[in-house]
């Protein structure tokens, strides 16, 4: 009996000193510095439009009487992850739009559940918002994937056609994610471990890391405004192993044309998923790439510029 006291309190120490430490380690290492203003948003040379859940920072060029491209980009990198794919789109004539996500780059950061809804919605208002009134051509990046596909499906005669790189279709279930579920916990492992590890994370998310030596420089910033961690934590709560397979075939019994791009050495989402997607599909563009990881787009511009354009026309 004294024994089993003994270890109790041991346990409940040990607790205490857990709770005490990553306490001390979130007061100390916290990232966020700065608060979002709405009324005084950061200056960019793109614009801003004021939409339901707040401001969404964007990028719009382009002949208005010529169809547009919507980039969606993924889970934690923004917009500006399309440079190559949005100079080289314009370049060729198109009219383009990228904008980040709520919770990253220099959007909002507003108090919902960031989830696939809460995406479609902000996709919608924005597109409202512009005065879009002719089918769009989408083009999702991994979690940009399965937002475009959900959009897609929901709103079926607001797309023409739409290309898929890397996309999101099962969340990889790993078991060290399991500690972002516990209510507070997660909230402090998420500022103080897995932001760090996606601003120091190109290796894992490309082949070759040493062609982005200013990686961690242009992910950083955004990492500052208050409510970054919190939206990566829901985000990341909402995927937990989510399968959105069923959407995929949705998507896939609306014949639209569909171009699909994966990276052979992904180590973010796994390649094999292709394979799905490809037995959901009767009619689908493949286009592999070697030596490439998740973000093909940016690893191979060239190759993937070349398919994306004679897609689009």
């Amino acid at each position: 009996m004294i024994l089993l006291k003994r270890l109790r309190f041991l346990l409940l120490s040990l607790g205490l000193i857990a709770v005490a430490g990553i306490s001390f380690l979130y007061a100390t290492k916290t990232h966020e510095t700065q608060v979002f203003e709405a009324d005084n948003p950061p200056k960019t040379s793109w614009s801003y439009a004021r939409l339901s859940q707040g401001l969404v920072h964007y990028q719009l060029e382009g002949d208005r009487h010529k169809p547009l491209v919507v980039l969606v980009h993924g889970f934690s990198i923004p917009a500006y992850i399309w440079e190559p794919t949005y100079t080289y789109l314009r370049r060729q004539g198109f009219r383009v739009l990228r904008f980040d996500l709520y919770g990253r780059g220099f959007s909002s950061r507003p108090d919902i559940d960031y989830n696939m809804e809460d995406y479609v919605t902000q996709l919608d208002e924005l597109l409202d918002h512009l005065g879009v009134d002719q089918p769009i051509q989408l083009i999702g990046l991994s979690m940009g994937g399965a937002v475009v596909a959900h959009y897609t499906a929901q709103y079926p005669d607001k797309v023409a056609r739409l290309a898929l790189l890397a996309p999101l279709v099962r969340s990889p279930s790993q078991a060290m994610l399991y500690p972002l579920l516990v209510p507070g916990l997660g909230n402090v492992l998420a500022e103080i471990a897995i932001v760090p590890r996606l601003r120091k994370g190109l290796s894992k998310a490309v082949f070759d890391s040493s062609s982005f030596p200013d990686w961690e420089q242009k992910l950083e910033p955004q990492t500052r405004y208050q409510g970054f961690s919190r939206a990566i934590l829901r985000t990341a709560r909402h995927l937990f192993n989510r399968d959105f397979t069923d959407v995929y075939a949705k998507l896939a019994a609306l014949n639209k044309p569909t171009l699909l791009v994966w990276g052979k050495e992904d180590q973010t989402l796994p390649y094999q998923d292709h394979r799905l997607l490809l037995e959901l599909f009767e009619t689908i563009q493949f286009q592999s790439l070697e030596q490439c990881g998740h973000l093909p787009h940016y690893e191979h511009p060239q190759k993937v510029n070349a398919w994306l354009n004679g897609f689009l026309n």
